[in-house]
């Protein structure tokens, strides 16, 4: 059974409910994950949604969770989306050589996959999944192979992104 079979390719996070996770305590620069990660869905093009927005205010310092959807049409058969969580737990500002910085626990969950077949070229039938099955092993394998790997690179792009934030 080929990739073929799937309408979704996950690149990072292997299925709906897993991500790819990124854990640290201690300081970090959450205004230049936030600003860097915006200037990188936009150098890629992608339309780019803020889906949550909390904070709470604790003894031991602030909580919040962010939450980010960025889509973009890859091809008019493929569409790219990345998603981004962030939970912050005890953060505190704190300053390091005059600079402004988070200290608490950070975890930021990253999941990128494509949808094939998204604007329904080939219909929900068992006929119409058979077509796109063969289609996609037969005819377009390789430009499908470059188009998962490209949203791998881009993906590891924004990774590396986040981690050069944290101290």
């Amino acid at each position: 059974m080929g990739k073929e079979q799937k309408k979704t390719l996950y690149v990072q996070g292997s299925s709906d409910r897993a991500y790819r996770q990124i854990k640290h305590n201690g300081f970090y620069n959450l205004n230049a994950i936030t600003k860097k990660s915006k200037a990188f869905f936009k150098k890629y093009n992608y339309d780019f949604t803020d889906k949550a927005h909390e904070e709470k205010t604790k003894p031991l310092g602030k909580e919040a969770k962010y939450e980010w959807k960025a889509e973009r049409k890859a091809t008019p058969y493929i569409k790219y989306t990345i998603k981004v969580v962030i939970e912050i737990k005890n953060q505190k500002e704190v300053l390091i050589e005059k600079r402004k910085f988070q200290q608490g626990n950070i975890q930021i969950e990253i999941k990128a996959y494509m949808d094939k077949n998204q604007n329904q070229t080939f219909k929900s039938t068992n006929f119409g999944e058979m077509q796109r099955k063969i289609y996609e092993k037969f005819i377009v394998s390789g430009e499908l192979k470059e188009y998962e790997d490209n949203l791998e690179y881009e993906s590891e792009d924004l990774i590396s992104l986040i981690k050069d934030q944290l101290i």
